[in-house]
């Protein structure tokens, strides 16, 4: 006769319960959650079997402790790796979120915008609000040169347009227009954000934004698109594959002994 299984502890009980109404929507990312003598009070339990409930989330990466203030449901996090050409939107999907987009402005640029991109030839500047499940994460500023814009049909044309959160994506309208992204330069900086970004990205100052500069290429390496992606560094980790190369042995020389 089989032995009867022993119950899960009342701690993994209740972050089952908490995980679940996190993942249906009752605590939105960013939420702050109930405290633990409120939670203890609910349950039941005591505010010991609250706490270990709450670090099981912690250490799953789902809630957040910050001192003095209380617990957060985490903030979804784009996680990229350097040697990866995709898109922002086929990061975020492959991570299991959603993206989506908000259009600030579109329209020409100056001469002296595209050289500060790269970019020597008449081009425009498109500028987005990038959300990851509906939760602002990046400012993304894409120059685009005119003779790629000429390539896009006109309903992509006009996706440029649109104020409103849509699930555009650049390097999918390239692909669909049959230009080809063959190969792309990325470059990695820090620093804080201005009042204008914050309020954009919806962030108390200071805040620290990591900035992404990318340069994408035909394969003829000619420029497709340069963006300046701003991210909110909360949400944003950058993961390098790194290989040590030991150094040649010099050879070793013959000397003749007279």
């Amino acid at each position: 006769m089989d032995e009867p299984q022993a119950s899960p502890p009342r701690y993994r009980v209740l972050a089952d319960e908490l995980r679940m109404r996190i993942a249906d929507g009752a605590y939105p990312a960013g939420a702050r959650l109930p405290t633990e003598a409120e939670w203890a009070q609910l349950f039941g339990v005591s505010r010991g079997t609250v706490i270990k409930a709450i670090d099981v989330l912690v250490s799953e990466g789902i809630v957040t402790k910050r001192q003095g203030a209380g617990s957060f449901v985490s903030q979804p996090t784009l996680h990229r790796r350097s040697s990866r050409l995709q898109s922002f939107s086929q990061t975020v999907d492959a991570q299991g979120h959603k993206a989506s987009q908000r259009v600030l402005s579109f329209g020409h640029a100056s001469i002296e915008e595209a050289r500060a991109f790269g970019i020597q030839e008449p081009a425009a500047l498109l500028v987005r609000l990038r959300l990851v499940d509906g939760v602002p994460c990046a400012i993304h500023r894409a120059m685009i040169p005119q003779r790629i814009l000429d390539m896009l049909p006109a309903e992509i044309l006009g996706q440029f347009l649109k104020s409103t959160e849509s699930n555009f994506s650049l390097y999918a309208a390239f692909e669909n227009a049959k230009l080809e992204i063959s190969s792309g330069s990325e470059h990695v900086t820090a620093r804080l954000a201005t009042d204008d970004e914050a309020r954009t990205l919806h962030i108390a100052p200071p805040a620290a934004l990591i900035i992404v500069v990318r340069k994408s290429f035909d394969a003829a390496g000619a420029p497709v698109e340069a963006t300046e992606a701003i991210y909110n560094a909360e949400y944003y980790s950058y993961e390098l594959d790194l290989v040590r190369t030991h150094a040649q042995k010099a050879p070793q020389r013959l000397s003749l002994v007279q």
